[in-house]
């Protein structure tokens, strides 16, 4: 039986979370079935969580690999702002 380990993330994390998440983003399939740039995606769906509030972050592991995430926020207000003022307009610019 696989052993399931739920801990807070870990910097050492931050490659193998983006990675999951662009896997399974397409209800269990990869978001290139519908968005093509996996970097920005990855950016967009994990980058303030990872950088910004990764307290608020948890992940599983099975057998040392990473296998679930799960992203909070405590402050939606200032999620919003450096999503807005911070992490979208580098966004746009890698996405052009």
């Amino acid at each position: 039986m696989n052993k399931i380990n739920i801990r807070p993330y870990k910097i050492e994390d931050r490659d193998a979370l983006r990675a999951l998440c662009c896997n399974i983003a397409d209800r269990g399939r990869p978001i290139e079935n519908f968005f093509p740039d996996r970097d920005v995606a990855a950016d967009m769906l994990t980058q303030y969580y990872t950088d910004y509030e990764p307290e608020s972050t948890f992940v599983v592991e099975s057998d040392g690999h990473l296998v679930g995430y799960i992203n909070g926020c405590m402050d939606n207000r200032r999620h919003g702002l450096v999503m807005f003022w911070l992490l979208m307009p580098s966004l746009l610019l890698k996405a052009f």
